[in-house]
């Protein structure tokens, strides 16, 4: 196939799933790399374009860049994930939320400082702040960062917490640092959790569960979340979106996935969420009707 004309059926959505064309781009990865980079430059100049669009090309181009671990879209990742409100969950939707933290380590290169200037960055999403704390955590299992040096950021990241309101991030990073076993770290949680910034009713419990289970355990539990929602196998990742079956179907087979997402970055009581997952679930109900 002409190179053209597969990047036009990347970028065209009709409710079908493309693995013909998801395996011809993987196999001419020197080849489309360039384009798909392209695409989301263009999307970076004018997102407010592509919200509610037909346009499907930032899907492709997003996960295939992060299999591809692409570092030269690295910036443009982060950028786009930092973009305000919820404009990156607009553009991107669910997807984002899920592998957000994989896009985002896989073309990292090794290198955390965009990552961490994400984490931190005020103006940002809350789940994109989010999705950058557990990248963090990815960079632990992949090497690319040591445990304490990990722990010791987000210690950083919590004891900052005062430069703003209570917030999903700082939820996030307790949430993390529990994933490292963070023995020596229980007076800080200990007080984020009675000022709000986390249920106070878990923390001890969540605390000493950590710590008995000790840093291997804890170490091996992150490993395997960490496999599970990394863009590993493109077709794994992708095929079982609401866009490309029967909604009421795709709902059913992705509710273990998703809801075990929630439950470990702790998402399962936000009302953000709610309200973003609503307007997924509305679409859908139009869309049948």
């Amino acid at each position: 196939m002409e190179l053209k004309k597969l990047i036009g059926r990347l970028e065209d959505y009709d409710g079908i799933y493309r693995k013909a064309e998801i395996e011809e781009a993987i196999s001419r990865k020197d080849e489309i790399t360039p384009h798909l980079i392209e695409i989301l430059k263009i999307l970076l100049k004018n997102p407010l374009y592509y919200v509610n669009s037909d346009y499907f090309g930032h899907f492709h181009a997003l996960f295939l860049l992060s299999f591809f671990e692409e570092t030269k879209a690295h910036r443009l990742i982060v950028d786009l994930m930092s973009l305000p409100d919820d404009l990156p969950y607009s553009l991107f939707d669910d997807p984002i939320l899920e592998y957000g933290a994989s896009a985002l380590i896989k073309t990292s290169g090794g290198d955390l400082t965009l990552i961490k200037e994400l984490a931190l960055n005020k103006d940002a999403d809350e789940y994109s702040r989010s999705s950058a704390i557990s990248a963090i955590n990815y960079g632990v299992i992949v090497g690319y960062i040591s445990r304490n040096d990990a722990l010791q950021f987000f210690k950083e990241f919590l004891e900052n917490r005062k430069s703003e309101t209570k917030c999903l991030p700082y939820h996030t990073a307790i949430d993390e640092m529990l994933n490292l076993c963070p023995d020596g770290f229980f007076d800080l949680i200990d007080t984020c959790c009675r000022e709000g910034y986390y249920e106070e009713r878990y923390s001890t419990d969540y605390f000493m569960e950590a710590v008995e289970k000790g840093v291997d355990t804890c170490l091996e539990d992150l490993k395997r979340t960490v496999e599970y929602f990394s863009i590993n196998d493109l077709h794994e990742v992708m095929s079982w979106w609401a866009c490309f079956q029967d909604a009421e179907k795709s709902l059913q087979k992705r509710s273990f996935k998703f809801k075990k997402l929630l439950k470990d970055k702790g998402f399962e009581d936000c009302e953000n969420h709610k309200k973003k997952t609503s307007k997924k679930h509305q679409k859908i109900e139009i869309e049948k009707r």
